[in-house]
């Protein structure tokens, strides 16, 4: 049984280049996407994913509340808020709604967050193996 990640990300190519780059490090997770506030709440009621990659600012609402929701319905998901504002306000919200870590799109893009997303399957009981885990 492999685990699930939900990536919560309105832009569409940033959420589809998110999905190729987890799909190349972990290719055993399951990844599933929302654009919205709406299909995150579906998405994670209907999934139960392990971790979720968590924007702050989508269309329908503020992903900080639906990371409260979703804490609330599942308190063993580990949500890692990943937005373009590197503030230390943010830093604080995120975590005051029930996120594990904070990271910062840029920090995503190159990469830079392996460890923590690696930290964070750890922390969730996850076992992806990663490439260069993968027995020849």
């Amino acid at each position: 049984m492999s685990s699930t990640l939900l990536i919560v990300e309105d832009h569409l190519i940033f959420r589809r280049m998110v999905r190729k780059m987890l799909h190349e490090w972990f290719p055993s997770l399951a990844i599933v996407e929302a654009g919205d506030v709406g299909e995150a709440l579906r998405c994670a009621a209907a999934h139960t994913p392990e971790i979720i990659l968590m924007d702050i600012h989508l269309p329908t609402g503020s992903g900080l509340d639906v990371t409260r929701r979703i804490k609330e319905d599942l308190p063993g998901t580990i949500v890692i808020v990943c937005t373009s504002e590197n503030c230390a306000m943010y830093r604080k919200a995120a975590l005051e709604s029930g996120a594990s870590h904070f990271i910062t799109k840029s920090e995503l893009s190159v990469g830079d967050s392996r460890s923590v997303l690696e930290a964070a399957f750890a922390a969730a009981g996850v076992c992806c193996r990663t490439p260069d885990q993968v027995p020849p």
